[in-house]
């Protein structure tokens, strides 16, 4: 009935009626990747496509398996938190998954995939690649040696899904700390169900806990066996070493590849642009610079592109939103002025760019004018929204 609310009715994963029990959960995901929060954890994925439900590996059986059309691997583990033991239980058992991982090669990772529990027909699938082909900007070759080297560096993410936590998660902290040698991240996500009036079904995601990397650990050879040791924690400032996301480590090391400084002019450019209120964001191909405005608005500064570039042309979508594109306009013009090229004027105003794109290292090692540059844009733009807010106070 219109302008009536009708709560919905939380149903648990008791295994009753509708059978919301782990192998509903674990078909859920398998058939609805994209239920999972992945953006909350790890921006830079892109999307997730399932491969197989029980992926056998030397640890047991991982309930479910999936990858990006980069070559990004994520596995999850499905888990309903009735035993208060349990959680640190199917931490340690998804962290052994992932031990298990490290000796495998694309190869043996499709070979398993092929033995995995699927729904569909079986040998529909004819390779990882064929998966994400359509969505993928790399060739098998390069998507192969993507999946082998996160397959060898650890750097696989680890999702841990049920129906809540009940404890903190302080513990897991120091028992993480012992596998900093590899490269995963953790995230604990509860999707809970709610029934809605014709008994169809709602999901909701939440991230309860999200990790992040801990760059590289100490690794030891003893009696030719390696041994990973954590890194020790800094004394000078009491914070621990530089820690990264696997979406940001991947980018850096791409950049890195074109020209070795970039990582390190990301880091203090972002650590500048902070003051301004500027945040850093991973997407798929990219590094996003935005400001956070008021009323949750976001706008575009720039984009470090992993060709090296700075990308520019969505800098207009967020003036644009709030009527003050000529700004965005103001600001591109600076750009051109400062990195050179010239002002592209496309016939959708909210898409005007640098053409061609600056090189992000000349733009980075300009950064202190660029970040000048930055902070008159954002400026006017406050200045603006703040006008307009004022004007439609009664």
């Amino acid at each position: 009935e219109e302008g009536v609310a009708t709560p919905l009715r939380s149903i648990g994963y008791d295994g009753t009626a509708l059978r919301h029990d782990e192998l509903w959960l674990q078909r859920l995901m398998y058939r609805f990747p994209e239920a999972l929060p992945l953006r909350e954890i790890e921006p830079g994925f892109g999307r997730l496509v399932s491969v197989c439900m029980e992926l056998p590996t030397p640890a047991g059986s991982v309930d479910n398996l999936f990858i990006t059309a980069s070559g990004d691997i994520a596995i999850a583990e499905c888990k309903l938190w009735r035993n208060p033991q349990a959680r640190r239980e199917v931490v340690a058992q998804t962290v052994d998954y992932a031990h298990a991982l490290i000796r495998w090669t694309h190869s043996d990772l499709e070979q398993a995939a092929w033995k995995g529990l699927r729904l569909d027909e079986p040998g529909q699938m004819e390779s990882l690649y064929s998966l994400v082909e359509s969505d993928s900007m790399i060739d098998e070759l390069e998507f192969s040696d993507a999946i082998s080297r996160n397959l060898r560096l650890g750097r696989v993410l680890l999702l841990i899904v049920g129906d809540g936590i009940h404890e903190g998660v302080e513990s897991l902290a120091t028992y993480l700390q012992g596998h900093a040698g590899f490269h995963f991240s953790l995230g604990l996500i509860e999707l809970p169900v709610f029934e809605l009036p014709d008994h169809s079904v709602v999901v909701q995601p939440r991230v309860l806990m999200r990790t992040v990397n801990v760059e590289r650990g100490v690794v030891r050879i003893e009696e030719g066996r390696p041994l990973v040791q954590a890194p020790e924690q800094s004394t000078s400032s009491g914070s621990s070493k530089t820690r990264t996301s696997i979406s940001k480590e991947r980018m850096y090391e791409t950049l890195a590849a074109l020209d070795s400084r970039l990582p390190e002019l990301i880091e203090t450019f972002a650590e500048k642009a902070a003051g301004l209120g500027i945040v850093m964001d991973m997407a798929p191909r990219s590094i996003m610079f935005r400001w956070l405005g008021p009323n949750d608005r976001s706008f575009n500064v720039g984009a470090v592109t992993n060709h090296g570039q700075v990308a520019t042309y969505t800098i207009g979508w967020g003036a644009a939103e709030v009527g003050r594109v000529d700004l965005a306009h103001d600001y591109l013009r600076a750009l051109t002025e400062l990195f050179g090229g010239e002002l592209r004027q496309t016939k959708n105003v909210r898409e005007w760019y640098v053409n061609p794109y600056p090189p992000a290292i000349v733009a980075l090692e300009r950064q202190d004018e660029w970040l000048a540059l930055i902070e008159d844009y954002v400026g006017k733009l406050r200045s603006s929204i703040d006008e307009d807010e004022d004007a439609a106070l009664p």
